[in-house]
């Protein structure tokens, strides 16, 4: 098992490992973006400390939004591995084969939730709607408050996947 600890770096002490096979298209990196500014930054990057490389290991795109100031400190997990063990590790902790899957009708159901909670307002910005996309709920009804007068009832559709809510 690998033993990590947690350090402080300057972004500017951080770097991309030349090798990283992850990229992220400019939609991806705006809900990235979006969802830091809503929920903060709550995954570490993980660096490989070997030979005093600084390797990111995990987190390339994190640090793409965080990197607007490079003397600014941020909290890391650190590694010390050979080169090989940490591509492994880059691999793995990007590996969406080990990561799980949604369960459709429990999606649905918080999807649905977010969509009809009007101090959410972030569904889009954090591509939410990607989900619903994917997952085939364009066709879904968002139940309407009826306790509310139907003139403050408004419908919202999203530019991307014409979910309606």
């Amino acid at each position: 098992m690998i033993k990590s600890k947690k350090q402080i770096f300057k972004i500017s002490e951080l770097n991309p490992a030349h090798y990283n096979p992850r990229k992220i298209s400019d939609n991806e990196l705006n809900g990235l973006t979006n969802s830091l500014n809503e929920f903060g930054y709550l995954q570490d990057i993980v660096v490989n400390i070997r030979d005093g490389k600084n390797v990111i290991v995990s987190g390339h795109q994190r640090l793409k939004v965080l990197d607007s100031d490079p003397s600014e400190e941020i909290e890391c997990t650190v590694v010390d591995l050979d080169e090989l063990r940490e591509k492994a590790l880059n691999v793995t902790m990007n590996n969406n084969a080990i990561s799980g899957s949604y369960d459709a009708e429990m999606l649905e159901g918080i999807l649905q939730e977010l969509h009809n909670d009007d101090d959410f307002k972030n569904f889009d910005e954090l591509n939410f709607c990607d989900l619903v996309q994917e997952f085939g709920f364009n066709d879904v009804e968002i139940k309407e408050d009826n306790s509310k007068p139907a003139s403050s009832v408004k419908e919202n559709e999203c530019p991307k996947c014409k979910y309606k809510w």
